[in-house]
């Protein structure tokens, strides 16, 4: 058995543990007793160090009220805090992310996952705090802070709200406090509302869609809902469903995404500095929260639109501790190509329109079982469907995505809570091809088992430590291929199921030394084994914030994050048909390490947002595709990569109007992304397709009154790099003759990989919002045009011959390009209810 640590291969003995046994490690306990215990424990004794010195604050510091304070003695400085939940008034559902601040002194938090907070103070006196969460009123309340190791725990209910114009306003500055506070770079999170008012592809909303919106986020082109950030490729990006991975996210070859604002609540998008608790990709970690159904009563919602129609059914099932939600969504494509092709089918010269059509179903059900246990269980099962059948000819395309996530949240006291997590993700497509008596079929998924706990403890108010482990088992379906005939002359069958285990162990303290030092340091370890081999990563991070003024922070920070499993794509973008693969003896994971740093303001007493990051990225262990090589059918998939390393740099600007009847942003990136591989473009270096040097976006919404909203967005982007022939030879046949075209073969030339630019893809999108406020409950029309000024992007380019004479007929004449596009402009309408 051959053991690898980082890129080095070392031999081991054979005396295994029980851990080691699960993950096919020898001689795992010396190892973790020489080398990674030591630096876990020594993180946990500075972090016990700096817990046990900073109660006595370390810091003079001027409070915001009275910046003409003099330095404060060391020993006059008492912390107290104010601990507290923040919840639902209605549904009971914790709400992470809320915003808490004292207004006195501009201090404030956020709420963790599970609702909770810890706000410190330097005062016993009583204070005004003030609460705010998108799409809740907000609340002010006085409290009492205290030093007391058990002080009382607050409950604070929060009521969800109309979008009035006070009540925005109110949102909106909490959010850009929020991010002036916080001390990671790179954080972006939307709520379903929001993504409900933005302009959607034939009335769809998307989240995906809107988080390509924001800078450093960018996308390969219409057609697609992969994610390229800072550079990145689609597979680098993990996407998690309460808690549970989500491993393709695309319908309609990424026209949608799976991820309906029905039933999901709200998404984070972590671009920079990653939580230690996450792991496994290398360019961002993506969290989709599933709404909780009501507690109090019974609610039924949907939508109809021109392709697809909505239902969502949620309500109690005990009144103020269970409660339950099933939403689901289906287009109807097929509906109309069925009623077109039978209107055609006595036409001898028609050819049948393809069958096609997807579907979603979410459900999560949540059990409030007491004041300290709460039981989540989130379920998602989602599929596409492509078929068409002529005479003698079928053929059938499909994939689908299932979820099963189940979650404890415990609270053991008024310093630590801890979340049992066990989750179930599938992925698989499948191809089947079917002419006269021969068959063949391919089919590739991915399979994981996982089970995670995370704690997050709160010794002294100054620090706040998460801390955890978690452990996946992974089962590849690497490319399974049949064929057969009548006769069985040509049967075969190849392809391999590859099984692997991946696992962590983090911990991470969030740690003020004053109100305008922040820090967050951070250790992840991580192991990935197969039956051969096993790989274990060292993933630092740390980040820090400096508050310049009440109006302005600086931040900075890094991380590294290993990938231990590969997608496997053969034209460098996002389709159902690429495949995961494995980190093996020949496949060594890919590693990550970035760096940033930013600056952030609010202007205007909080009405303006503007902020500013740059980036470095260095990656390494990369892989692509040989030239050449062949995928299916091919025992040895492995043989066919080749390994490189990609960089990628560049600045993020934002700008961000926050409250008035006109809100909106402006995000650009400047950004460049290069790969470089010795079998590659003669090992000189190159730009990925997804590579953009300029994006833009710009977002508009103007509220005319209770009733009326209007929302336009326009987005530019730098042209995507192709490869392209650079030249074309001609060979004759061997008579000599060219009397017809056949005669003469056309092979082109290619020498530099992706050297060539398509023309830019800009384009401008509408929506109209009409709420129409009925008694019974809420119900809107929206409608909605894509490509406003009809902007005919290149989808991508092919070549045909020209010929001499009329109908392709006569001596070739020359090779043309030709671009595809794919969408002129498009009307939606859709109609929405909640009752």
């Amino acid at each position: 058995m051959r053991c690898i640590f980082g890129n080095t291969i070392t031999s081991c003995d054979q005396d295994l543990s029980f851990f080691a046994a699960c993950f096919g490690i020898p001689n795992l306990s010396n190892f973790l007793v020489s080398a990674l215990a030591r630096q876990i424990l020594l993180l946990i004794t500075v972090i016990g160090a700096i817990g046990t010195l900073l109660p006595i604050s370390c810091l003079a510091q001027q409070t915001p009220a009275d910046q003409s304070t003099k330095t404060r003695s060391l020993t006059s400085i008492t912390i107290h805090w104010i601990r507290g939940l923040i919840t639902d008034a209605i549904t009971g559902e914790a709400l992470p992310g809320a915003t808490i601040v004292v207004p006195r002194t501009q201090r404030g938090t956020q709420s963790d996952l599970n609702g909770l907070f810890v706000l410190n103070l330097n005062t016993e006196d009583t204070v005004r705090i003030v609460v705010n969460y998108a799409g809740y009123q907000s609340h002010s309340v006085l409290m009492r802070p205290t030093n007391a190791k058990r002080g009382k725990e607050f409950i604070i209910k929060l009521y969800p709200i109309e979008r009035e114009a006070v009540e925005v306003l109110a949102d909106q500055l909490a959010s850009g406090q929020s991010r002036l506070d916080d001390a990671r770079l790179g954080v972006e999170s939307i709520t379903a509302k929001e993504a409900k008012e933005l302009p959607s592809f034939f009335g769809e909303a998307d989240m995906l869609k809107v988080l390509q919106l924001k800078p450093g986020v960018q996308n390969w082109g219409e057609g697609n809902a992969g994610l390229y950030i800072r550079g990145g490729g689609a597979d680098q990006n993990l996407m998690l469903m309460d808690d549970g991975q989500i491993y393709n996210a695309q319908h309609l070859y990424g026209f949608f995404s799976i991820f309906s604002p029905e039933a999901i609540d709200r998404v984070d998008l972590h671009k920079a500095t990653f939580p230690a608790q996450f792991g496994g990709r290398l360019s961002s970690v993506v969290e989709f929260k599933v709404r909780e159904g009501d507690k109090e009563k019974t609610h039924v919602g949907g939508g109809v639109g021109i392709l697809s129609s909505r239902l969502t059914v949620e309500g109690p099932i005990l009144k103020d501790k269970a409660s339950y939600l099933i939403s689901g969504r289906r287009t109807y494509f097929d509906t109309f190509t069925r009623l077109i092709n039978k209107s055609q089918s006595g036409r001898s010269d028609y050819t049948p329109i393809p069958d096609y059509y997807f579907y979603d179903l979410n459900g999560k059900f949540a059990w409030q079982i007491g004041p300290k246990d709460k039981i989540t269980l989130t379920g998602y099962f989602g599929q596409d469907v492509f078929s068409t059948s002529r005479e003698r000819f079928k053929f059938d395309f499909g994939w689908s995505n299932s979820l099963g996530s189940l979650r404890w949240f415990r609270q053991y006291n008024q310093h630590l809570n801890g979340t049992l997590g066990i989750s179930y993700s599938d992925y698989t497509y499948q191809l089947s091809n079917e002419f006269d008596t021969f068959s063949y079929n391919l089919t590739s998924g991915i399979r994981d088992y996982a089970l995670r706990y995370d704690w997050t403890w709160t010794p002294t108010p100054q620090h706040l430590i998460n801390l955890g482990g978690q452990a996946t088992y992974h089962a590849f379906t690497v490319g399974r291929t049949s064929a057969s005939g009548s006769d069985d002359e040509l049967a075969f069958r190849l392809g391999q199921i590859k099984y692997a285990r991946e696992g962590a162990i983090y911990v991470a303290d969030d740690f003020s030394l004053s109100d305008r030092w922040l820090f967050n340091l951070g250790l992840r370890v991580s192991i990935f084994s197969d039956p051969t081999s096993y790989y274990i990563g060292q993933e630092p991070r740390a980040s820090f914030r400096y508050r310049v003024n009440n109006w302005i922070s600086a931040k900075a920070g890094y991380s590294r994050m290993y990938q231990y499993a590969h997608l496997v794509s053969s034209s460098g973008v996002a389709l159902p048909t690429d495949f995961w693969y494995p980190s093996t003896n020949n496949i060594l994971p890919q590693v990550g390490d970035q760096v940033g740093a930013g600056l952030t303001a609010l202007l205007f007493g909080g009405k303006y947002l503007i902020s500013t990051e740059i980036f470095y990225k260095n990656q390494q262990n990369q892989i692509d595709i040989k030239d050449g090589a062949t995928l299916f059918p091919n025992n040895r998939i492995d043989t066919i990569f080749a390994r490189g390393r990609g960089w990628a740099y560049g600045a993020e600007f934002y700008i961000e109007k926050k409250v008035g009847r006109t809100t909106g942003w402006i995000g650009y990136t400047l950004s460049y992304a290069w790969r470089q591989f010795d079998v590659i473009n003669n090992g000189e270096p190159f730009h990925p397709r997804y590579d953009r040097r300029h994006d833009i976006s710009i977002v508009v919404r103007h509220q005319f009154n209770k009733s009326l909203t209007l929302t336009s967005t326009w987005v530019f982007g730098t042209g995507n790099a192709i490869t392209l022939p650079q030249g074309r030879s001609l060979i004759q046949d061997y008579n000599g003759t060219t009397p017809t075209p056949p005669s003469i073969s056309i092979l082109p030339q290619v020498n530099q990989r992706n050297w060539y630019r398509m023309e830019p893809n800009h384009r401008m999108d509408i929506s109209l919002v009409w709420n129409l406020r009925p008694r019974w409950g809420e119900s809107d029309i929206t409608f909605s045009l894509y490509n406003v000024y009809n902007r005919a992007n290149p989808y991508f380019i092919y070549f045909d011959n020209t010929y001499s004479g009329p109908n392709s007929s006569g001596f070739i004449t020359g090779v043309q390009a030709k671009q595809v596009s794919l969408f002129p402009i498009l009307p939606g309408l859709s109609y929405n209810f909640r009752y």
